[in-house]
């Protein structure tokens, strides 16, 4: 399994749990895209942490290696995220 593959497959077993731990943000930016992985959940706030060495993602991430971001923001970012996967 593949490093895509893994995080694609965290993910769907996070979402089928219920949990935003395990799922995972796409932010685009100038230099292509940076992938973040959901690490702890807070009341309004998430932890997320960079994915590194995929594909086709930033060698200098968006927000930094690590970082908190509002909850609202990171459900919006998955649902934009499903959304476009869908229409594939």
């Amino acid at each position: 399994m593949n490093d895509c593959s893994r995080i694609r497959e965290c993910d769907r077993r996070s979402k089928a749990a219920g949990t935003l731990i395990g799922r995972y943000l796409q932010q685009v930016t100038l230099a292509g895209c940076a992938v973040y992985e959901i690490i702890e959940e807070h009341l309004e706030t998430v932890r997320i942490r960079v994915c590194r060495g995929l594909p086709g993602t930033c060698v200098f991430p968006y927000w930094g290696h690590e970082t908190l971001v509002y909850k609202s923001y990171a459900l919006r970012n998955i649902a934009a995220r499903e959304a476009a996967d869908a229409c594939l």
